[in-house]
């Protein structure tokens, strides 16, 4: 499973695709910014177990789909992203959708091999 932490465009992503993030010890800001922000688009969640401070916690994602906007030089890409603290068990899941910059706003970023 790759390792996200670089931006990708949309014509690097496919259904089926898996990635990771590095991992994060969770402090008490982290925990007030989290329970108080909003903003993500078309996002569906279920909290599964509670996070505390000092937990670990890592995501673990999966492209389910990907499409270019009508003008192409964007997409919108759907995952489904299981949040996982130090144990490896799941405490919060959820699918979002995000549009993210095609290849032609694209400034030297990672490449698919």
């Amino acid at each position: 499973m790759q390792t996200l932490g670089l931006g990708f465009t949309w014509e690097q992503l496919s259904p089926g695709q898996r990635f990771r993030t590095l991992n994060r010890t969770i402090t008490e800001t982290d925990l007030v910014l989290f329970t108080s922000m909003t903003g993500m688009l078309e996002l569906k969640q279920k909290i599964l177990a509670p996070v505390r401070v000092g937990d670990t916690v890592h995501g673990e994602i999966e492209i389910t789909s990907v499409r270019p906007t009508s003008k192409g030089n964007r997409g919108i890409v759907a995952s489904k992203v299981d949040v996982k603290n130090q144990k490896d068990e799941v405490v919060l899941t959820y699918e979002a959708t995000r549009m993210l910059a095609g290849r032609s706003a694209d400034h030297g970023g990672p490449q698919r091999s």
